[in-house]
């Protein structure tokens, strides 16, 4: 009887092996960020770590751009009213700076008005704030037009890490409505000669995929110690990625490393090759082979790059660069 009960002890304190199952949903989390590390960044604080869409959509939602939690069940009657509902929305997404109370500017007659200005500096991205999920058949007819929309973050930060964020664009048309779990919010449905650009020093990406992993990794059995990332652009459309994971499964330790290549086409399509995982240390080799066929599915698919939330508006240019750290630049309007 006792050697039973001493059997019972030392199986149930080894550390037990994430199935294949949850291998590969964290390997389909892991597979964007690893790809487009801040990129993934939702502004309005979309969950800073998410699987991929289904095959058919885009790599990249830009609804963190485009759609903004509001602080009114209704559209308001006034400028001011309007400023309020925009301030609230943001309150429930980021924890503002001392200067929050001038984070909304709004100038010109109301409701087309000649400019608004969001500066998110020094804000932090909320960590628990729910994802939203628009959708047209709940955005209404009523809305505001604008002259020049401009949105800044220098810095914003998220999960320690910091990035530059600037979007800028004129003609810009915001319709309200509410998300599919009925948040109201606010939509640019509308605009012309918008422009994005998206800045992170490498140290920051790091720190962001390392807080991202290890959020993620515990949902699966997996610890996530260390993270170490290599961005190598080739050209402005073309950018090799190399990510090494210490990780352990209870304190046995597994290595993994990622590697993969993204080219983007003329018509700002994406296409993943040379996907592959490979493992070291005490259990990596066994991970990493349970991850493979995970990988299989994506390696050479290729789909839209960005996708916005209303199909009026969408992507015109892009240029990546890795000389100092990441850097995005891109193009996009009506």
């Amino acid at each position: 009887m006792r050697s039973r009960v001493l059997c019972r002890g030392s199986a149930s304190a080894l550390p037990r092996m994430p199935s294949r199952a949850q291998l590969r949903r964290f390997t389909r989390t892991l597979l964007v960020a690893f790809l487009w590390a801040g990129l993934l960044i939702g502004l309005n604080g979309a969950a800073r770590f998410k699987k991929p869409q289904r095959t058919d959509a885009a790599w990249y939602n830009a609804r963190g751009i485009c759609v903004f939690r509001f602080g009114a069940d209704e559209l308001p009657n006034t400028a001011a009213e309007f400023t309020s509902a925009l301030m609230e929305g943001w309150r429930r997404s980021v924890v503002l700076p001392g200067h929050g109370d001038q984070m909304v500017q709004v100038r010109g007659n109301y409701p087309s008005i000649d400019s608004l200005r969001i500066d998110l500096s020094d804000a932090s991205i909320l960590d628990k704030t729910r994802p939203l999920k628009p959708t047209d058949k709940k955005i209404s007819n009523k809305g505001v037009t604008v002259g020049f929309f401009e949105l800044v973050g220098d810095p914003l930060v998220s999960g320690g890490a910091k990035m530059s964020v600037g979007v800028s664009a004129s003609d810009v048309r915001f319709n309200f409505g509410k998300d599919k779990e009925g948040t109201p919010v606010v939509m640019l449905t509308d605009a012309k000669n918008g422009h994005l650009r998206f800045e992170m020093a490498h140290p920051d990406i790091e720190q962001l995929l390392l807080s991202s992993a290890q959020e993620q990794a515990g949902k699966f059995g997996l610890s996530v110690d260390k993270t170490k990332l290599k961005l190598t652009a080739r050209d402005e459309r073309s950018i090799a990625a190399d990510l090494k994971l210490s990780t352990r499964v209870g304190f046995i330790p597994a290595g993994l490393h990622f590697r993969a290549d993204v080219n983007i086409d003329d018509k700002l399509n994406a296409r993943l090759s040379n996907l592959s995982c490979w493992g070291d240390e005490i259990l990596g080799p066994l991970i990493s082979g349970l991850i493979q066929p995970a990988l299989k599915k994506y390696n050479g698919q290729s789909k839209q790059l960005v996708a916005f939330p209303r199909g009026d508006v969408r992507l015109r240019d892009v240029h990546l660069n890795t000389d100092d750290g990441f850097k995005v630049t891109a193009t996009f309007g009506s």
